[in-house]
């Protein structure tokens, strides 16, 4: 009698196990294609953080504004390309100084900030769509040992 009731509880979850994995399937393709939207997001951040610290550095060491304006989006753009972050449209850079630009080489500061919108689509999953925006401010002081002249201080630290 007992291997009667056995065998027909057996039989009566025959294919259960395929409809269990068939209904997690789908949620476990989602939590996948979230973590790599998050990591997406992440690495871009750290990304841009770069960005920043590097265009405001090299704003930095200009003479003058418009010079240090053009050399942090230059520097931006580059360092874009080099770490392979695609921005869509373009990025946005913008600069601003503290403490004014005096041009006799008193101290100053030079904030730049990079905003850039990375799209989800180049990570290659169908269902993830969209950009999320990412801006990031980086601040440098103005370098006193920049060349105020023209010519560059090559021989600075040399000992003479």
């Amino acid at each position: 009698m007992r291997v009667w009731w056995a065998r027909r509880q057996c039989e009566s979850q025959r294919g259960s196990a395929s409809v269990e994995l068939a209904v997690l399937a789908l949620p476990c393709v989602m939590l996948l294609a979230l973590m790599a939207s998050g990591f997406r997001v992440a690495d871009a951040q750290h990304r841009i953080s770069g960005v920043a610290s590097a265009s405001a550095r090299q704003a930095s060491l200009a003479r003058d504004v418009s010079t240090a304006e053009a050399l942090a989006t230059d520097k931006a753009l580059q360092e874009l390309s080099a770490k392979a972050l695609t921005c869509s449209p373009q990025p946005h850079v913008s600069t601003e100084y503290r403490q004014g630009w005096n041009g006799d080489g008193s101290a100053g500061l030079v904030v730049v900030r990079v905003s850039c919108s990375v799209p989800f689509a180049d990570l290659g999953i169908p269902l993830l769509r969209g950009s999320r925006t990412l801006t990031d401010v980086a601040v440098s002081p103005i370098d006193p040992f920049r060349s105020l002249s023209g010519t560059t201080n090559s021989t600075l630290g040399a000992g003479s």
